[in-house]
């Protein structure tokens, strides 16, 4: 923002007259929009988002071509971008989203820390919940054959994402599927969606678990609905918990580099095992692995949470027209 204020007053010699005459309009637009019902603000920042990710898919195919991993990268960069800087710039005053440094811990480093530890050992309870999702659909009803279909398309395009047979395609990758989601998604669905459902129910548990459910809902994958919701839900725990949307980020960025980097280190059939957990026998072991995940992870929220700046930030996050 301060680097397009700058260029600004480069190339526009009259920008202070112009900024006085212009910031009453966009208080007045902006008071316009915060005044909206929760749902027609939800309803703008989906809209803005999907048309711009449609908008950058377009492009990237008229200038590049056909490459899924660039389409998906431009796509998701245009939408999150978007729906974030609408809710921060247009529906909001920026505050509580968990960008700025106001409200952020002082020991944002172990907040920071403790989210890459919770990303890294959540896989355990992630293949569980995956097992215990597909148990629900119950195999053999129309829903879970719809869901089939849809889960074995995904699963191909995943395998063709994740064949990487050399240190260039690791690193494009490795932006592709973990650094830009990261970022996008996190901005989008932590940065604007989740702030936006706890004003409107008053609940900031509420706000992160509609916002999670969004964001599993909307990748179409519906045998990892649960694991990635609980995932999401994480994640908007950590913003609240440290002040900063970047533990999320950092979180998002681990969870995914780490799927990246074991499918470039082990292979193939490391692939074909676990991007369909239920693809094995259970063992009794895994329950254990689970059980021992569920406990370092209970142990490290328990810390962050005794450190949570939430209390001071309650009152800003759930304010509307903040």
């Amino acid at each position: 923002m301060e680097i397009l204020l700058v260029l600004c007053r480069v190339f526009l010699p009259n920008y202070y007259e112009l900024a006085a005459k212009v910031k009453p309009l966009m208080s007045f637009i902006q008071k316009a929009f915060r005044n909206l019902h929760p749902i027609a603000q939800l309803a703008l920042i989906i809209c803005a988002s999907g048309t711009s990710m449609l908008f950058g898919v377009l492009a990237m195919m008229i200038l590049v071509g056909q490459d899924p991993l660039l389409m998906n990268s431009i796509g998701l960069a245009f939408g999150g971008a978007a729906g974030g800087i609408i809710y921060t710039y247009l529906l909001s005053d920026g505050r509580g989203v968990g960008i700025n440094s106001e409200n952020k811990s002082k020991n944002l480093l172990l907040f920071l820390l403790g989210s890459v530890a919770i990303a890294l050992i959540f896989s355990p309870i992630m293949d569980l919940s995956y097992r215990l999702n597909k148990w629900l659909l119950v195999e053999g009803s129309s829903i879970y054959n719809f869901a089939k279909n849809i889960e074995d398309l995904a699963f191909v395009e995943t395998k063709n994402l994740l064949n990487l047979d050399s240190p260039t395609a690791f690193v494009m990758t490795l932006i592709g599927v973990a650094l830009v989601p990261a970022i996008f998604e996190e901005y989008l669905f932590r940065g604007a969606i989740q702030p936006l459902m706890a004003k409107w129910t008053g609940n900031i548990h509420a706000g992160i678990w509609m916002s999670a459910f969004m964001f599993s809902f909307i990748h179409f994958q519906f045998f990892g609905l649960l694991p990635r919701m609980l995932l999401g839900a994480m994640f908007g725990y950590l913003l609240i918990w440290s002040g900063s949307i970047y533990t999320s980020m950092l979180a998002h960025f681990a969870n995914n580099a780490t799927v990246v980097a074991a499918a470039y280190i082990l292979g193939p059939e490391w692939i074909d095992d676990n991007l369909d957990p239920s693809s094995t026998q259970i063992e009794s072991v895994d329950y254990l692995m689970t059980l021992g995940t569920t406990i370092a992870i209970a142990a490290i929220i328990y810390l962050m949470n005794r450190g949570s700046v939430w209390p001071k930030n309650k009152a800003i996050y759930l304010m509307r027209g903040q």
